[in-house]
C-alpha cells in the first residue's frame, strides 16, 4: 500500500482533524486503506455504518463516521456502495499485479499469426551465391605466388617483392587480410617493401630515419634538422674566418 508523503499535511487530512477534533484521526483513514489492500478492492457494496466503524476503530456513534469521511472527501457513496476515493489510482501497480495474478501472471506477447505482409525477399540462387563467394575469396587470398609476383610487376615492383609478400602471408596467415592487392599498394605507398628498404635514400630524406631504418618522430626530426642547420652555419663561418 502506498501512502503519499504529504498525507499528514494534505488539506483533507487537516480538515479531518478539525472536524473530529482528534489529532489521531488520520489513523481512521490508514486503517480503511489497509482494509482495501486486505480485501483487494476499494469498493464495498452494502457496508453498514457499524462495519465501517469497526474497520476504522471509530469509538463514537457509527453513523457519524460515514458523514465525516464523505465530507472530507476520503470516501464516496455510489449506488449503495462505499468507494474509497482514488485508492486504486494511487495503488495502480498493486492493483495491476492482482489483476494479472488472476490470469496466471503478466500477459504474454501474442505471436503474429496469419499470412505475413510486406515485401518478399528476393530469392538467392545457388549460382549467384557461389559466384559472389568465389569473387570475395579471390579478392581476399591470391591463388599462388605467381599471381602475387605478376601483380607486383604490374605495379612497377620487382618479382622479389611479390615473393616476399607471399612468404610473409604463408608465415603470418591471411586471416586479417581483406584485399591482398590493396595490401600491396599500401605497403608500396608506405615504403615497406624489401626493394624500397634496400633502395638508397636521397640526401634530403636521410634525416627522417634513424640507424635502424625506422622513421623518426616529428619532435626528434625537428631537433635533428635544427642541429644540422646550426652545424652547417658554424662550418660556413669557420671557412670564412680561415679564408677557405
Amino acid at each position: 500500500m502506498i501512502v503519499e508523503p504529504d498525507f499528514l499535511d494534505h488539506w483533507k487530512t487537516r480538515q479531518l482533524v478539525e472536524v473530529t477534533a482528534d489529532p489521531a484521526s488520520p489513523l481512521l483513514v490508514l486503517r480503511l486503506w489497509a482494509h482495501c489492500q486486505h480485501r483487494k478492492t476499494s469498493r464495498f457494496p452494502g457496508l453498514t455504518d457499524a462495519a465501517l466503524s469497526a474497520i476504522c476503530r471509530w469509538k463514537q456513534k457509527p453513523e457519524q463516521l460515514r458523514a465525516i469521511l464523505i465530507e472530507t472527501g476520503f470516501i464516496t457513496y455510489e449506488n449503495g456502495s462505499i468507494v474509497v476515493h482514488d485508492w486504486e489510482v494511487t495503488n495502480r501497480i498493486l492493483v495491476s499485479a492482482w489483476t494479472n495474478g488472476r490470469f496466471g501472471g503478466r500477459p504474454r506477447k501474442k505471436k503474429p499469426t496469419g499470412i505475413p505482409t510486406g515485401k518478399p525477399v528476393d530469392h538467392i540462387t545457388l549460382s549467384s551465391l557461389s559466384s559472389s563467394s568465389l569473387e570475395g575469396d579471390s579478392k581476399r587470398k591470391p591463388k599462388d605466388q605467381a599471381e602475387v609476383e605478376a601483380y607486383c610487376q604490374k605495379q612497377g615492383l620487382p618479382c622479389s617483392d611479390g615473393e616476399a609478400m607471399w612468404l610473409h602471408w604463408q608465415e603470418k596467415g591471411m586471416a586479417k587480410v581483406k584485399d591482398w592487392r590493396l595490401t600491396i599498394q599500401k605497403w608500396k605507398s608506405f615504403g615497406y617493401l624489401p626493394s624500397q628498404k634496400n633502395r638508397p635514400r636521397p640526401a634530403s630524406s636521410q634525416l627522417e630515419f634513424d640507424e635502424t631504418g625506422r622513421r623518426k618522430s616529428p619532435q626528434q626530426l625537428k631537433e635533428d634538422r635544427a642541429y644540422e642547420a646550426h652545424r652547417k652555419e658554424r662550418e660556413t663561418n669557420d671557412n670564412q674566418r680561415t679564408g677557405c
